[in-house]
């Protein structure tokens, strides 16, 4: 069978706690592994099946999709079907299985993503900053980090590409790329349904009916997603509960295929998220441990999106081809208020309006000549407009006039070609090049300057800032594949990443702090990789090396300041060297069990420092010495799921994860600290009707970890720090046709 992913601090006392976890989790499986043995010989369990699959990744933009062990990048991928084995149900749980990876919200705006892999990650909420880890919906790269966290509900799969990716998927890869498909429709009929209550008093309901609407030629789908989450937290203040959010997500599609060789599938979605603002830990009050919070004012988190995609294939005799197009538009809204004090005391408090809109088209052709060359070329265009509107009130209202913003337009061109050789049966070269050229102009108000706040719009700004910058790149690829036997891969290559350059949109003072232009980012990167699994699929072990070498870092450093709250200024202050390893197990170790485990290292350290990034008004050593942020030096985890048949129609699964990471700076001039964490998630499951009834019992951050996605340093001598959720448990019933 083949699953396609897309159209296709060290604690003794927790590690303990970690242990007889693990212990337990075993103790359960051998026991139940007793009852197996008593009940007649069964079929393999649809987890077992669903690792036993040969997955299948587009990550290399074949026209039929590659499969993973023979994908030459390091790349973590599931399907479906092994999302709901492992009881994943985000993204942010998702950065929880994988090395070197983060998949963070930053928490100051909820579903802000500040994504991390291989130490190369952003700590802003500036959406005029271009993400380093490019996250991509149905194929179509979203332009800005801003609406992105989503749970996972009507997937097909996820693909997490470890690296920069600028070949195949433009600039703004250098960390890797996140790949999200949808379902499709279906030709058979199906329908599913699932609802859930989880402490914290969160609600949700999600359906799916797909179908056939003219047979052979025509077929729909429909989904639907709404959660209600009342928040997890007591603010102290005042004892209420906080954190609140609503969601609701609706996709439908349609699939037609008007010949036998060609296709075309429209995708549509529409997401409403409307909540509580940011909850703020001040962590400089010794008073506040855990998970408390103590703050006055509440704010609010509205985050609309509308997003249509068009994707057509075509078959064609040339080179026995397929010509695919995928164009997008999407248009995100956000208005946010925040206490970003943190304290019970009004003084610091943020206002943030953004308005995105996006479209983007790629045409590409993949097809083969001659018996020894597979040929993909396409080009690429995209363009957005960021108009972003901020307000800050101090003192409680004595200043109110720090309105600011700025409008960003973004032109992209790109043409790109790759081609795989076949020197022997055994050995392919791998040659690649893309042209990017990338256009930008700003309009940019200082705060203090004219802006009407209440008409939503940064346009209204009396704008003492404008410029516009041109930008281009040559992204070269050249690597081998070694087909060593028939269950061993051994590839490697060089590349060449950039991340664009741009402006600030939340600058201080145009004079003493301008908005930009600041420069591109570079890296140099070689990766050497090998991909091992048995030839009954029982058991995958995939690993790399890798070494990058950065220029121009792009950093945004936070600076307190009384008049207006937080300097947040965005340059390319030093150059950096990064390296290490990622490792990915994957053990089908029966019929029922299933084990999975990873580990990571990265290690990486300044070679040059060009600007002063600690404040003190000298660039020396202390700069060269600083840690990079957003670096986790240790990621490593193991899991298992476990399933027997109770009666000839029941069957019993029990899952377990476990992983952990180590801290890390938040700031660039390591003010913050971003703790480190011993995730532990479980779940129980009943399956009747052949898997078309399932109860489950789940529990995540059963360890009771405190995280952060921010920690900012504040005039008032506070610590900023957004928190998430601690121990929740939960009840889920699925059900399908």
């Amino acid at each position: 069978m083949t699953a396609q992913i897309s159209y296709p601090e060290n604690n003794p006392v927790r590690a303990t706690r970690v242990t007889c976890s693990l212990l337990a989790l075993s103790v359960a499986s051998a026991v139940m592994a007793g009852v197996a043995q008593a009940e007649p010989a069964a079929t393999s369990s649809r987890a077992a099946n669903a690792f036993l699959e040969e997955v299948v990744v587009q990550a290399t933009k074949k026209s039929d999709g590659q499969a993973l062990q023979d994908a030459p990048l390091s790349v973590s991928a599931m399907t479906g079907d092994q999302i709901e084995a492992r009881q994943i149900l985000d993204l942010k749980q998702l950065g929880f299985t994988a090395p070197n990876v983060i998949l963070e919200d930053i928490g100051t705006f909820k579903g802000t993503a500040n994504f991390s892999i291989r130490g190369m990650g952003v700590n802003s909420s500036i959406p005029s900053i271009e993400p380093t880890v490019g996250t991509f919906i149905d194929g179509i790269y979203l332009g800005v980090s801003q609406g992105v966290i989503t749970d996972f509900y009507d997937l097909e799969g996820v693909e997490v590409l470890r690296g920069p990716q600028g070949l195949l998927f433009g600039r703004n890869v250098t960390g890797g790329a996140v790949l999200i498909t949808t379902s499709h429709p279906t030709d058979e009929f199906t329908w599913s349904g699932k609802t859930s209550y989880e402490s914290g008093n969160q609600y949700t309901v999600a359906s799916r009916v797909s179908g056939p609407l003219v047979e052979g030629r025509l077929n729909g789908k429909l989904s639907v997603y709404y959660s209600d989450d009342s928040g997890w937290f007591q603010n102290e203040y005042d004892g209420s509960d906080v954190g609140a959010s609503e969601t609701l997500v609706v996709r439908p599609a349609l699939e037609w295929m008007p010949t036998d060789s060609s296709d075309v599938l429209l995708r549509y979605e529409h997401g409403d998220v409307d909540g509580d603002g940011a909850v703020p830990q001040d962590q400089s009050d010794p008073s506040l441990t855990g998970f408390k919070v103590r703050y006055d004012e509440v704010g609010y988190n509205k985050v609309e999106w509308d997003q249509f995609t068009v994707e057509a294939n075509v078959d064609v005799g040339f080179g026995d081809g397929t010509i695919t197009n995928i164009a997008g538009w999407r248009a995100l809204d956000v208005d946010n208020r925040n206490d970003v004090d943190a304290t019970a005391t009004p003084f610091l408090d943020f206002f943030t309006v953004i308005n995105q809109e996006q479209f983007s088209n790629e045409l590409r052709y993949e097809g083969s000549f001659f018996n020894w060359l597979d040929l993909t070329v396409g080009a690429y265009y995209f363009t957005q407009e960021i108009d972003s509107l901020g307000r800050r009130i101090i003192g409680g209202g004595a200043i109110d006039d720090h309105n600011f913003g700025g409008v960003v337009d973004v032109d992209t061109y790109a043409v790109f070609s790759q081609g795989d050789i076949a020197i022997t049966d055994y050995v392919t070269l791998n040659l690649g090049v893309r042209y990017t050229k990338d256009k930008k102009s700003a309009d940019v108000a200082s705060p203090g300057h004219l802006c009407d706040f209440d008409s939503g719009s940064a346009k209204s700004c009396d704008f003492d800032f404008s410029d516009s910058h041109t930008w281009d790149s040559v992204t070269p690829k050249i690597g081998f594949g070694w087909a060593a036997s028939e269950e061993l891969n051994v590839y490697g290559f060089y590349t060449k990443g950039f991340r664009s350059g741009g402006y600030n949109v939340r600058g201080a003072n145009v004079l003493t702090n301008p908005p930009g232009p600041f420069d591109q980012e570079t890296m140099d990167s070689f990766e050497l990789g090998t991909k091992w699994q048995t030839s009954d699929r029982h058991l995958t072990v995939n690993g790399a090396l890798f070494h990058n070498a950065v220029k121009d870092l792009q950093r945004s450093v936070n600076i307190p300041d009384t008049a207006v709250g937080t300097i947040q200024t965005i340059g390319n202050p030093a150059d950096a060297t990064i390296m290490g390893f990622d490792l990915d197990v994957v053990l089908v170790a029966s019929d029922s069990l299933v084990l999975t485990g990873f580990l990571g290292y990265v290690d990486g350290s300044y070679d040059a420092v060009h600007a002063d990034m600690t404040g003190d008004g000298v660039i020396d050593s202390t700069d060269l010495g600083l840690d990079l942020p957003r670096l986790a030096p240790w990621s490593y985890g193991v899991g298992a799921v476990y399933t027997t048949y109770l009666f000839s129609s029941t069957e019993l699964s029990i899952a377990s994860n476990f992983a952990h990471r180590d801290a890390t700076e938040f700031n660039e001039n390591n003010t913050g600290e971003l703790h480190g964490a011993d995730m532990l998630s479980g779940s129980v499951s009943l399956s009747f009707n052949d898997g078309r009834t399932q109860l489950s019992l789940f529990g995540r951050n059963l360890l009771d970890e405190v995280t952060e996605g921010a920690a900012s340093n504040l005039p008032t001598g506070g610590v900023f720090a957004p928190i998430n959720e601690g121990r929740v448990f939960g009840l889920e019933l699925k059900i399908s046709n």
